[in-house]
C-alpha cells in the first residue's frame, strides 16, 4: 500500500498544473487529506477523487479556489470528515456534486442554493444533521436528481422542492424525517 507522504505528494504536485482542466484520480488507493494546495487549479472543470481512502476535511478556499468548476465535483467513497463547506456555494457553473458515502457531518448549507446549474446533488451515506433548508431549492430549477438518503436529517421536507419540475429521483430513505410528502410532489419520491 501507499504511505501517505507519497500521496499526499502526488496531489501536491498535481497543484502545481495550474492549467490543468480535468482531473480524474478515481478508484486509487490514496489516502491522507485532501491538500489546500489544491485551489490553485483555477482552471478545473472536472475533479474526481472519489472511491480512495482519502481523508480530514474538505477545506472551503480550496473549493473556492475551483469556482470554475462546470462538469462535476466527486469526492464520493473516501472517509471525508468535517462539515460540508459553505463554498460550495461558489461552483454557480457546476453541474453535478457527489460527496456521498463519507463520514462528513454538521448540517446542508444553504449557500448550495448559488449553485443554480446544478443537476445531480448527491450527499448520501454521511452523518449529516438539521433540517434541509427551505431557500436552497427555489433556486436550483435544473435539478433532476437529489440524494439525500443514508443520514441524520430530521425535520419536514421542504415544501420548497415541489416546485422542481425537472426532477426525475428523489431519495431521502434511512433518516429522521417526517410529516407527509405533499400531493404536488407526484410519484418520483423513493422515501
Amino acid at each position: 500500500s501507499m504511505n501517505n507522504n507519497f500521496v499526499g505528494s502526488v496531489l501536491d504536485s498535481v497543484s502545481k498544473l495550474e492549467m490543468l482542466s480535468l482531473l480524474d484520480v478515481s478508484g486509487n488507493r490514496f489516502n491522507g487529506s485532501i491538500p489546500e494546495s489544491m485551489r490553485k487549479l483555477k482552471k478545473l472543470i472536472l475533479i474526481d477523487l472519489s472511491h480512495n481512502t482519502l481523508t480530514g476535511s474538505i477545506s472551503g478556499s480550496m473549493i473556492a479556489g475551483m469556482k470554475n468548476l462546470q462538469i462535476y465535483l466527486n469526492f464520493s467513497n473516501n472517509f471525508l470528515t468535517g462539515n460540508i463547506p459553505t463554498e460550495l456555494g461558489k461552483l454557480e457553473m457546476v453541474e453535478a456534486i457527489d460527496i456521498s458515502n463519507n463520514n462528513l457531518s454538521g448540517g446542508i448549507p444553504v449557500t448550495l442554493q448559488s449553485c443554480i446549474n446544478m443537476k445531480s446533488l448527491d450527499l448520501s451515506g454521511n452523518q449529516l444533521s438539521g433540517s434541509i433548508p427551505q431557500e436552497i431549492f427555489p433556486p436550483l430549477d435544473q435539478l433532476t436528481s437529489i440524494n439525500f438518503s443514508k443520514n441524520q436529517l430530521d425535520g419536514d421536507i421542504p415544501e420548497s422542492m415541489a416546485n422542481l419540475v425537472d426532477l426525475t429521483s428523489v431519495d431521502l430513505t434511512h433518516n429522521k424525517m417526517k410529516g407527509l410528502i405533499p400531493e404536488s410532489f407526484g410519484n418520483i419520491w423513493v422515501l
